[in-house]
């Protein structure tokens, strides 16, 4: 079941970066975290993936802009599946470019959903020639 994921998130008073210092908030907000939140992961169009996705009702999805990102950010920074799972999970920077929550429990990601995630993308494109990254 095709489920959409959040494109703005609201921040409370909760979020980790509410303790932080004004000046690492600065620099959060300078580094490539912030501008890949702003330009690809609220920009990414997540109807196109919908077609990978059953209509019956069922567990949904994770969040397609979230997974796109992975892939994305995978490829940027070099880095194997366990590796970028741990850089969500230990590095805030990943975690405020994905819009994630470090105390919500379901934003949890393993390593079989990225992979599920990019077999149906290859299984898509090898049946319709069509590849949903273009």
């Amino acid at each position: 079941m095709f489920k959409h994921g959040k494109k703005d998130v609201q921040k409370t008073l909760f979020d980790q970066d509410q303790s932080f210092p004004e000046y690492v908030m600065d620099m959060l907000k300078k580094s490539w975290a912030d501008d890949f939140y702003r330009l690809i992961f609220s920009q990414i169009n997540e109807e196109r993936f919908s077609v990978l996705y059953s209509d019956k009702i069922s567990r949904p999805n994770k969040p397609v802009n979230l997974l796109v990102s992975l892939l994305i950010l995978k490829l940027e920074h070099s880095l194997s599946d366990e590796e970028l799972i741990g850089s969500v999970y230990f590095d805030y920077r990943y975690q405020y470019a994905l819009g994630l929550d470090a105390n919500a429990s379901d934003d949890r990601l393993c390593v079989n959903t990225l992979s599920n995630f990019r077999c149906r993308l290859v299984e898509y494109e090898l049946q319709t020639g069509e590849s949903l990254f273009q």
